[in-house]
Order: C-alpha cells, then structure tokens, then sequence
C-alpha cells in the first residue's frame, strides 16, 4: 500500500482497534471506540505534519463529520473493484454498506480500481 511506503504518511482504519495478536475479533458495541480511537490517531498525526490515510467505508454522510473537523481540505478517494472480506463481514452488511454508499451525498474526489491493471 502506497501509504506504507511514505515515511511522513499514516494509515490507520476503524477495523485496526479489533485487530490483536490472536486475530481480528470484531465487537459491534465496541464500534464507537474503534472510530474514536481512528480519529484520535488522525487528528494526532496531522498536528504532527503526517499525511493520512483512512481506510474506512464512509458510506454515509456522517461518517465523514470527524474529519471534516479535524481537517477541513481533505480528499475521498472511493475505489471500486472487487476485494476479499478480510474481516468476515456479512454479507447482508456488506449489501446494506454499498447501499448506503449509492444514497450518500457526499461524492468521491477520485474514484479509483487499483485491481485494474493488477493482471497487466
């Protein structure tokens, strides 16, 4: 990931809070604190002059309400494709996430496929 190769730049994603030595074991009534804890970590790093990277699905217009806060020019990159289901999301969530991702009002600045010339 681009991200992980920059020295001034973070990445950080709400789903790193449920991620522990033993696996990822996700918790949806620790959610909150996972967001919580993914924009205390941005906020902290752009004070510090990193860029940051948020690998969150933003699928719905309040989601986004924390970053606007602490950075007002930021960008949404929106990548389309297929991926694997790393974490084991359902796949009623993940319809239901692409559904509201289609309804949001806010629209990407970039859309991207960066499987596109993966085979290439």
């Amino acid at each position: 990931m681009i991200a992980q190769q920059l020295d001034t730049c973070k990445h950080f994603e709400a789903d790193q809070y449920f991620e522990h030595s033993n696996g990822y074991h996700f918790n949806a009534n620790k959610l909150g604190e996972a967001h919580a804890e993914c924009q205390r970590n941005t906020e902290f790093y752009i004070n510090k002059g990193y860029y940051v990277v948020v690998a969150n699905t933003f699928t719905q217009d309040w989601e986004f309400k924390a970053y606007e806060r602490i950075k007002k020019n930021f960008i949404l990159v929106q990548l389309t494709g297929t991926y694997d289901n790393v974490h084991g999301c359902p796949a009623f969530a993940v319809k239901r996430m692409k559904e509201n991702l289609d309804q949001r009002k806010r629209k990407p600045d970039f859309i991207c496929d960066p499987n596109i010339n993966k085979n290439k």
